[in-house]
């Protein structure tokens, strides 16, 4: 697209030389926390059980943000859990939470 630079809602300025690798990691990112969420409504959790999956597990620092990070992740996964739920129906599998969780 051959862009100078990302001014990013949340977070600092991407730079030209930072944008490939910075979107990359946002994707996977992204990809990461969809899986977790679709895990979480087929195992039946309530959102309160998402506060579980850690961002360091979906790709992310918890330091990011001045510490708004992990209160992003989890309005990211409730977000993402809640349209799964509404609009691609999945019920829950006969399976148990894993322990620990």
């Amino acid at each position: 697209m051959g862009l100078e630079n990302i001014v990013q809602g949340h977070g600092d300025v991407i730079l030209r030389g930072e944008i490939e690798e910075m979107v990359a990691s946002h994707l996977v990112y992204l990809e990461r926390i969809r899986k977790e969420a679709l895990n979480a409504a087929r195992w039946n959790w309530s959102i309160e059980d998402l506060r579980n999956v850690p961002i360091e597990k979906c790709g992310k620092s918890r330091i990011l943000l001045n510490g708004l990070a992990p209160d992003l992740h989890f309005q990211n996964l409730a977000a993402i859990f809640e349209k799964i739920q509404k609009e691609e129906g999945v019920r829950p599998e006969k399976v148990k939470k894993p322990s620990g969780k």
